[in-house]
């Protein structure tokens, strides 16, 4: 489309954004190697524009490379300004090369939310389910 300068198309950044999602292979996203894989799982990738802040791009996952959320971000906003169609990140991830993806979005903005450590509740739950039963026998 004919947008003018500082028009933003986060419908198509979100078009993209859903087709980095579920398990692929990020290394096209990632600004230097060292990791044994770089498969990871983006549960979300979701772009909104705020009122009197701008885009925000949210990410959760289970687990990100080195600069990974950075270059998704940068590769999204190349979209949302017409360099780059929504549906090319498919070939960006196919590349597995990082001169495919865009560039590197600056760090000012960027922020860790939290944290989320997988639990075992469930064998803890089993456990402590064992050992009532050897109370019950023992009384």
């Amino acid at each position: 489309g004919e947008g003018g300068c500082g028009t933003v198309d986060v419908e198509a950044m979100r078009r993209a954004g859903a087709l980095l999602e579920g398990r692929r292979d990020f290394a096209s996203f990632q600004s230097k190697g060292g990791r044994s894989t770089t498969v990871r799982t983006l549960h979300r990738c979701d772009v909104r524009w705020c009122e009197g802040e701008g885009l925000a791009i949210t990410l959760e996952g289970d687990g990100f490379l080195y600069n990974m959320a950075r270059i998704v971000a940068g590769t999204l906003l190349q979209v949302g300004v017409g360099c780059r169609s929504a549906s090319s990140v498919e070939q960006v991830l196919a590349a597995a090369d990082r001169v495919a993806a865009g560039p590197t979005a600056p760090a000012a903005g960027l922020c860790l939310e939290h944290v989320e450590y997988e639990r075992p509740w469930a064998s803890r739950g089993e456990a402590a389910g064992q050992d009532d039963v050897v109370v019950d026998e023992a009384s």
